[in-house]
């Protein structure tokens, strides 16, 4: 009786599901905001990334960061790699040097 007892409070606690496991997991990881200082960096870790090719974005470090009407400039490095970075103002169609 004893047993039947202990069995159905461990049938009780179940692990989460999947969906409430991937809602709890998506609290954990701070996701940048829109137009936030760590969205942009994002975003030119990306950008630098694609213009380079095999380049994993979150191995880039981004700096100087400069803005104007036509484009934005910044300076990216990895651990082997300083380069010079230009792409339009949203982004796209950046290149490296």
């Amino acid at each position: 009786m004893v047993l039947l007892a202990g069995l159905s409070l461990l049938g009780g606690c179940q692990s989460l599901s999947y969906d409430s496991q991937s809602a709890f997991e998506q609290q954990l990881v701070a996701v940048p905001k829109p137009g936030s200082k760590e969205a942009e960096i994002e975003n030119l870790q990306r950008a630098t990334a694609l213009a380079e090719g095999e380049l994993a974005w979150e191995a880039v470090n981004v700096s100087d960061i400069q803005r104007d009407a036509n484009s934005v400039r910044w300076a990216a490095t990895t651990r082997t790699l300083h380069l010079h970075c230009t792409a339009e103002p949203d982004g796209s169609g950046s290149y490296c040097t």
